[in-house]
């Protein structure tokens, strides 16, 4: 699956606040013309950036605020680890109430 792929499903799930929230510093991010991020996935207001220039990857909300910036390959980690994590709850619950 690709990374694109992967943040929308996170998107889609409405737990990205909750996987944001562990270890990153929110704050407003100005755009302007001059900027050099490409949006590489976009879903519901949510978008996945990189620059670049510089190559760090970074999420956005819908009201422009930085969630979280890191490498591409630190984010694509983040978001394996925390569908990994969603899913062996699903499995569990699944075995739990079947």
């Amino acid at each position: 699956m690709s990374l694109q792929n992967k943040f929308i499903d996170l998107v889609t799930s409405e737990k990205i606040e909750d996987f944001l929230s562990k270890d990153s510093l929110v704050c407003f991010s100005f755009t302007s013309e001059i900027d050099s991020w490409q949006t590489l996935a976009e879903y519901d207001g949510w978008k996945l950036q990189i620059n670049t220039k510089n190559g760090i990857c970074r999420v956005v909300d819908s009201h422009i605020i930085r969630k979280v910036s890191s490498s591409v390959k630190k984010i694509e980690e983040l978001i394996e680890s925390y569908i990994e994590k969603v899913n062996e709850k699903v499995e569990f619950m699944t075995l739990l109430f079947c």
